[in-house]
């Protein structure tokens, strides 16, 4: 979303006092926003504007004028996680704050899922249910737009490793 159109949602769910709740991707929309015309140039500018519309939505969290904004962001981008935890700790909004999640494609970055869950941040799976031939192309898709992420993964290995030998060699602790 462009910072206007996210100023003007804000605008009107505290004008028409309703909550404002939103689920922030990146990219799992990408045909329709291609029709609308409405994508960023680059995958770097697409970074910079998920980034800035998550900490503008974490400030508004914290807005005691804004007390009924939520956010679910929903990346399987490391470093837009680890500057939405940061943002929190500036805002100091508690790990577990009730109106702010973040969520993953089970299967997709666990590893992060699961640090974050162990931190106490609300960290959650999507699970992928229904007939192969109806998921695989949406899982496709999904695969395509996180190419990154599992690039990321694959260099978490050693420290998945280095864990797993320590959870199963009792005779190191």
């Amino acid at each position: 979303a462009s910072p206007k159109r996210l100023e003007g949602a804000l605008a009107a769910a505290k004008t028409g006092d309703y909550a404002f709740a939103v689920k922030l991707v990146r990219g799992a929309y990408v045909e329709q926003e291609r029709a609308a015309k409405c994508l960023q140039s680059s995958k770097a500018a697409t970074d910079v504007a998920y980034d800035a519309a998550a900490a503008r939505l974490l400030q508004a969290v914290r807005d005691p004028f804004d007390a009924r904004v939520a956010l679910l962001l929903a990346t399987h981008n490391r470093t837009s996680l680890e500057l939405a935890v940061a943002r929190m700790n500036d805002l100091k909004l508690p790990s577990n704050h009730g109106r702010i999640h973040f969520a993953q494609i089970l299967g997709m970055v666990d590893n992060l899922t699961n640090s974050l869950g162990a931190a106490s941040y609300n960290a959650t799976k999507l699970v992928v249910f229904g007939e192969v031939v109806q998921v695989l192309p949406w899982l496709m898709r999904r695969v395509q737009e996180n190419r990154d992420a599992f690039g990321a993964q694959a260099a978490e290995l050693p420290v998945l490793r280095n864990e797993v030998f320590r959870r199963l060699n009792p005779l190191r602790r």
